[in-house]
């Protein structure tokens, strides 16, 4: 037998609204979901005051007819949004509100026509257990001269008015400014860096941009053709930076440390997420100064897995497979970078003076690896030896294994000098600087090692010394590293 009798399943109103409070919605996300549906519109100045008694959103948009403002009060509306937009149905305004208070007021008035005005009130919801809405109301004088204030002489706009604060997280108020202002910055910066004014109880949001540094380098800036499961091609923007370092407490202070090193994920130009580099490369305090920031369009939210708040994402297989095999040399290679100019500055820090001095005041009592040597050591100042090019967007890397080195210079001086990249430098030299009878003893070790090696000039005894130096110098590297 085939039942074909239909009844109506409308869901418990009072209910159904409580359980879209917990959607998972924080507060700063809400109000800032509100405030990228102003910037979808075009508002071009959009003002956001928190009280503790409400919270508005006003902007100067060209405001909604009777009929959109009827659909924005709308769950799951028939609306004109496209499916580019932030939300794939006009649950926004609803969903974000709600998390916040129990009474939502939207004025509306497109250019030189009534104020209109339109209002859901949780409480009153739950009295009657039904699905309504105040709307299409003309406002009152009073809301026509508030409205005013910010939108004058009949111009369009919108205010979205959030009362009844009965779900806010953080009772004290310029605090929760504060935190707004600059999460609106992180999320929304490529809007307020182009056009865009918002401001938070008059304070225009901070400029918390975690790539403008000064002293900042960009790495690369491609773009990448990502092929999905129906072998659809995608565009991909990736652009990696490399952060200086001026100091560790110049560092901390600018925010450029292990708690923010990441891929910074952005969706229709929002960051969405800057917590994971998603298997790309494993979390390093050497990656603390390296940033990527990955770009893609609402066509790729299926292969990122964008969660319905937009604020949490995990890409499939394919795509991490993907962002490692064009990435993570990338990274590795600015790695490197970092570990060498870490270890230059540090390495200044280093004296061989004391050392230098010892030596040469007893070269009369050692044996001598040329006849005419007069000043057995200066002074071996560590040099940069690994060499990279002037064009920052690529490095070369000379393979050379060694601890150190030897040369006799034209003036007959013997110069021995530190590899400061090798692991063993570091290990030694840098970690233990404050111990200078360690780092003598060490520096006569390898002098001693250095004249016995000039002295061998023969092709046979340096073919076996070369030998010999190449593997100490790896067995120290692979230990060490």
């Amino acid at each position: 037998m085939v039942h074909n009798h239909l009844s109506d399943n409308t869901p418990n109103a009072d209910i159904f609204f409580e359980s879209l409070r917990h959607l998972g919605y924080d507060n700063y996300s809400a109000i800032i979901d509100i405030i990228d549906n102003s910037i979808d519109a075009d508002a071009t100045v959009i003002n956001v005051e928190i009280k503790t008694t409400h919270i508005k959103i006003i902007d100067n948009w060209i405001g909604m007819t009777s009929y959109k403002l009827d659909q924005a009060m709308k769950l799951g509306s028939r609306s004109t949004k496209g499916m580019e937009d932030l939300w794939r149905f006009w649950v926004w305004l609803i969903t974000a509100s709600i998390s916040l208070g129990r009474n939502l007021k939207v004025f509306t008035r497109e250019e030189n026509k009534d104020l209109i005005y339109a209002e859901q009130d949780l409480d009153l919801i739950t009295k009657e257990s039904i699905w309504f809405t105040k709307d299409k109301w003309l406002a009152l004088p009073s809301e026509k001269e508030e409205f005013n204030k910010y939108n004058p002489d009949g111009a369009s706009g919108t205010i979205v008015v959030i009362s009844k604060l009965d779900r806010i997280t953080n009772s004290n108020i310029s605090i929760f400014r504060s935190t707004l202002k600059k999460k609106i910055w992180q999320k929304l910066r490529r809007f307020i860096h182009d056009w865009k004014q918002i401001y938070v109880n008059t304070e225009r949001a901070p400029e918390i941009d975690p790539f403008n540094v000064e002293g900042i380098r960009i790495h690369s800036k491609q773009n990448f053709e990502y092929k999905d499961e129906y072998w659809t091609k995608h565009n991909i923007k990736v652009r990696v930076w490399l952060l200086p370092y001026k100091s560790k407490e110049w560092n901390e202070d600018t925010k450029i440390t292990q708690e923010s090193q990441w891929f910074y994920m952005l969706r229709n130009d929002r960051e969405i997420a800057n917590w994971s580099w998603f298997g790309v490369i494993k979390n390093h305090p050497e990656l603390n100064r390296i940033r990527a920031e990955v770009e893609f369009d609402w066509k790729l939210d299926k292969e990122f897995w964008v969660n319905f708040l937009k604020d949490w994402i995990k890409p499939t297989q394919s795509l991490k497979d993907f962002l490692r095999e064009n990435l993570k040399n990338k990274i590795e290679d600015l790695k490197k970078i970092v570990v060498l100019e870490r270890n230059a500055n540090k390495s200044k820090e280093v004296s061989h003076t004391d050392s230098a001095k010892a030596i040469t005041k007893r070269s009369k009592v050692v044996v001598s690896p040329v006849k005419t040597l007069q000043t057995v050591i200066e002074e071996p100042t560590p040099v940069f030896w690994w060499k990279y090019d002037v064009d920052i967007s690529k490095y070369e890397w000379e393979k050379e294994w060694r601890v150190f080195r030897v040369r006799i210079d034209e003036e007959n001086k013997v110069i021995v000098e530190w590899n400061i990249n090798h692991p063993f430098y570091h290990r030694v030299f840098i970690e233990w600087s404050w111990n200078k009878d360690l780092l003598s003893a060490v520096d006569y070790l390898i002098f001693s090692m250095a004249t016995a090696q000039l002295a061998n000039t023969d092709d046979q005894s340096r073919k076996i010394i070369d030998h010999y130096n190449d593997i100490v110098s790896l067995t120290l590297r692979k230990i060490l590293d």
